[in-house]
């Protein structure tokens, strides 16, 4: 049987997850960004991919 603690600790728990979850897709999608805009920029694509640890294949995808 849950007790009402139990409820409330599952339910923090989830909430942090979710939480980090969407820090996580928010730090990526800046990350995305800003290679985008060094990108157009004409910086090398090399010295991007130093920057923001991207593989050749997700560089390619911007």
């Amino acid at each position: 049987m849950r007790t009402e603690l139990d409820r409330i600790t599952e339910n923090e728990y989830a909430r942090k997850e979710g939480e980090a979850a969407g820090i996580k897709k928010g730090i990526e999608k800046e990350k995305k960004e800003m290679a985008q805009k060094f990108r157009d920029l004409g910086v090398d694509p090399k010295i991007i991919q130093q920057a923001t640890g991207f593989t050749k294949e997700q560089m390619e995808a911007l």
